[in-house]
């Protein structure tokens, strides 16, 4: 009868600190990591751009100038900071979360909304050269188009 008891007793721990465990990785930095673009806040001047995130670095896409950049980054305490080499502190991009396919980072200049790009080729597949440039290329500049369609819609 003892043994019954202490065993639901370990049964219940066991559940309860799965649960509290899974709940602290939703919010590692792992949980950033994959291919995203802006949602449209309703700022006429805003752009369109892409960027990919893995374990250790934020990639960007430039169309201007048709280039990669990469920054290395880390998270303490739901913080995104990027690391600076050329000064002793880092930078602090904002507070994150993510809801459902929406990376929320807030800041001093409010809130900013990622949405997970699913579409191919993304980023991801031309820093690992799973895709050419060219057909990566025009991905974007289709996924870009219907962004600025969308964002001259009436909201």
């Amino acid at each position: 009868m003892m043994f019954r008891k202490m065993l639901r007793i370990a049964a219940c721990l066991f559940i309860i600190f799965q649960s509290v465990s899974c709940i602290s990785q939703s919010t590692n930095g792992f949980s950033i990591q994959g291919n995203w673009f802006p949602e449209y806040l309703g700022n006429i001047n805003e752009a369109y751009t892409e960027f990919y995130i893995d374990d250790t670095n934020i990639y960007y896409f430039n169309p201007t100038s048709e280039s990669i950049s990469a920054n290395e980054y880390y998270i303490t305490n739901s913080k995104l900071y990027f690391r600076n080499v050329n000064v002793d502190s880092d930078k602090l991009m904002g507070t994150f979360s993510i809801k459902k396919d929406t990376l929320i980072i807030v800041n001093e200049a409010g809130n900013s909304l990622f949405l997970k790009q699913k579409e191919l080729p993304n980023l991801e597949d031309l820093i690992n050269d799973d895709t050419s440039f060219d057909i990566f290329f025009e991905g974007y500049v289709n996924r870009e188009a219907i962004w600025n369609e969308n964002k001259h819609k009436p909201q």
